[in-house]
């Protein structure tokens, strides 16, 4: 898509023994399946990531249906992120 060079895609940060340990890592960038098309004009910043945001308890998973008392510690931390 011509003019975007980075996605940033935000959710939430779980360190669990239930989950995969990358849940807990707070940013894993997305390889590109081809650069060639993008040449120079993308900078190293530029890609897609996944950017995990800690709220709510941090040790366990919790079902995206049951996280709404925790919605406003995401927003704070979506904002501090952009």
């Amino acid at each position: 898509m011509p003019g975007v060079y980075r996605v940033d895609l935000l959710t939430r940060q779980v360190s669990s023994p239930d989950v995969d340990w990358s849940y807990g890592e707070p940013t894993e960038m997305l390889s590109p399946r081809n650069t060639d098309e993008f040449g120079d004009d993308m900078g190293e910043s530029s890609g897609a990531y996944i950017i995990r945001i800690p709220f709510g308890p941090r040790n366990k998973y919790i079902p995206k249906e049951e996280l709404w008392p925790y919605i406003p510690e995401f927003v704070d931390g979506a904002i501090g992120h952009i």
